[in-house]
């Protein structure tokens, strides 16, 4: 497509363009909580079920599919999540301060994150390996870890591109960028791994033309996002919802600063949605 009509086309989007971004974060927001309660408490509620013999072959059916609709709605959640994430990072005036900040609520989301999802309902039944290290269960980190790797990585690569040599700088880019794709896959193994950082650099690297910037954020959707086969294409439908939540974000942050919300959103729904499962589940054993 000629250059004059990719900025026609995006010179178009602003007639539709109606979401700020702290509209289009509560929207996410939203679906991350209605995935995280379906997370949390469809194997228990399976359970009860089952224990009370009210699953049937044409039940089960009927309560899988709201559970695929829940999952899928949850889906929308993260793309947006890595969209605001590169133009938070592209207008941040203070980069130490903000991987500081990620820092600390990495590390405060990581023991709810791991008790709510990785210790679910107690210690009965916990593997040996995995209870010696409680609260902590270091095989899978929270997406604030991602967000972390991400930071490191946009800063490394700005550092990198100042190189006067620009084939070297973009050796060197490549090297780096593939680099962080392997550690935050294999080793740091947090939420979205190597996907969601590279999803977030593509979002930030073509940020400046809103089009470009979709596409690139479907061809890495399409070529590195990996999920339970079951319901991979059910996340495809949701990603295309996210781009075009995306696509009606105004480049306005919105009248008030809910940046503290957002940030404290994520482990204290986390902690809310275990301490329900253990009160429940535990404490008054509606299974036991």
């Amino acid at each position: 497509m000629p250059a004059s009509l990719i900025h026609q086309a995006n010179s178009r989007l602003t007639r539709i363009q109606c979401l700020s971004g702290n509209q289009l974060k509560m929207i996410a927001a939203v679906c991350m909580l209605i995935d995280h309660v379906t997370k949390v408490f469809y194997p228990r509620i399976m359970n009860l079920l089952r224990a009370m013999d009210f699953i049937t072959p044409e039940r089960y059916y009927w309560i899988h599919g709201a559970y695929m609709v829940l999952i899928s709605i949850g889906a929308v959640a993260f793309p947006i999540f890595a969209f605001a994430f590169a133009e938070g990072y592209a207008h941040t005036h203070d980069k130490k301060r903000y991987l500081l900040r990620l820092a600390i609520f990495a590390l405060i989301s990581e023991i709810p994150f791991d008790i709510t999802f990785c210790y679910q309902g107690g210690p009965e039944g916990w593997a040996p390996e995995i209870s010696k290290y409680w609260p902590m269960d270091w095989s899978y980190q929270n997406v604030f870890f991602t967000y972390l790797c991400a930071l490191c990585t946009l800063w490394v690569l700005e550092q990198t591109g100042k190189i006067r040599q620009k084939p070297l700088a973009r050796l060197l880019q490549g090297i780096i960028v593939l680099g962080s794709y392997f550690f935050s896959e294999k080793i740091l193994q947090c939420d979205y791994g190597g996907y969601g950082v590279v999803l977030i650099l593509t979002a930030y690297a073509l940020r400046k033309n809103r089009l470009a910037q979709i596409a690139g954020m479907t061809v890495v959707n399409l070529l590195l996002y990996e999920n339970f086969t079951f319901v991979l294409a059910w996340c495809r439908v949701s990603f295309v919802v996210s781009l075009l939540l995306i696509l009606l974000y105004n480049g306005k942050r919105g009248e008030k600063n809910l940046k503290a919300f957002f940030y404290a959103f994520y482990p204290a729904h986390i902690t809310v949605l275990g301490l329900l499962d253990w009160l429940i589940f535990t404490v008054l054993g509606v299974l036991s």
